[in-house]
């Protein structure tokens, strides 16, 4: 299955659900500062973007139980809220304890992907930068090779990613 996912940063609800019918989104992935309730009124199902560093607390993530249905775990910097092509300590995943589905983003690419799901155990994970020659530029050649390290890493485990 595919879905058709709408990207939203502190968007007015009603212009969110205007799009999500007008295009017909089956998700959304919100990277604002939108709260709990915003995210239990949106009609589509609902990724929330968190941006996890040494200060992140399970607390912000738990207030998202049953809100969302699922957690894209992100790099923490402190002037953009994604995008930056920087890892974060995939150690902190445990210490935020996500309290559903993770999707791993920030600054993975083929040479680090395998050991990130191995560590994490994601549900799916989220790839950019990392497959791009140049900004904005993707390269097939990287990503055949993301594509293979993740399928090596889902070989030795019995809880496969997806790639997202």
């Amino acid at each position: 299955m595919v879905d058709a996912t709408g990207v939203f940063m502190d968007e007015d609800a009603q212009v969110v659900e205007e799009i999500i019918r007008y295009c017909g989104l089956t998700m959304v992935q919100l990277h604002g500062a939108e709260p709990p309730q915003y995210c239990r009124d949106i009609s589509c199902r609902v990724m929330k973007s968190f941006r996890i560093g040494p200060q992140s607390t399970a607390g912000e993530l738990a207030a998202y139980e049953g809100a969302v249905q699922g957690f894209l775990l992100d790099t923490f910097d402190p002037q953009q809220a994604g995008g930056t092509g920087l890892v974060f300590d995939w150690s902190l995943v445990g210490k935020v304890a996500p309290p559903g589905p993770v999707i791993l983003a920030g600054g993975l690419h083929p040479g680090n992907v395998g050991e990130a799901i191995r560590q994490v155990r994601p549900y799916a994970v989220d790839v950019n930068s990392g497959v791009e020659s140049r900004p904005g530029i993707k390269d097939l050649g990287k990503i055949k090779e993301f594509v293979e390290a993740v399928r090596q890493a889902d070989d030795s485990s019995t809880d496969p990613a997806i790639l997202v």
